[in-house]
């Protein structure tokens, strides 16, 4: 194994450990009862009119193609390729908006509005949730941040870990 491979692996596993060691906040996913939310509609620009399901306030981190992320080089065969089946290779951010979830708590294939807070509300929007992940367990989520080839996308290392809003769109 070269010296090269050896560095992006470890930075590819820090970022990983960081990305997971934070608590998930699952208060937020009751109401002042302590009881579940229920279903609620939610007014956006884009969906005035659409019945939203509240699932929670979900820890959402982010994900491209590199290999620190997924562990496959451009060349493999399976590069770019989801748990769905979709083939996110050539995408970015906007034209694939495209997330991983657990399929246990989110469905693959599901639309899903996020709503983020502050300075990460440009993230806002109506996504696909066409992967899964080994660490994409319960109230998580990886956002996608496009294919940089074997570059890690500096957007997504910025966005780091933050949480947001996640309506199951009916």
């Amino acid at each position: 194994m070269t010296e090269k491979l050896k560095t992006i692996m470890a930075a590819g596993l820090f970022i990983t450990l960081i990305a997971f060691s934070f608590p998930v906040n699952t208060q937020d996913n009751f109401n002042s009862q302590g009881k579940p939310h229920k279903k609620e509609t939610v007014q956006t620009p884009e969906h005035k009119k659409d019945n939203k399901t509240y699932l929670g306030n979900y820890k959402t981190t982010a994900y491209d193609l590199s290999y620190q992320s997924c562990a496959k080089a451009p060349s493999h065969p399976a590069y770019g390729i989801t748990a769905s089946g979709a083939s996110l290779k050539g995408h970015t951010r906007q034209s694939a908006m495209a997330i991983a979830v657990d399929p246990n708590h989110i469905p693959l294939g599901s639309k899903v509005l996020l709503v983020f807070s502050g300075e990460r509300a440009k993230y806002n929007g109506v996504y696909t949730a066409v992967d899964t992940g080994s660490a994409i367990k319960q109230n998580r989520i990886d956002v996608f941040f496009g294919d940089h080839g074997e570059n890690v996308s500096r957007e997504a290392v910025k966005f780091g870990v933050s949480n947001a809003d996640v309506y199951l769109l009916n």
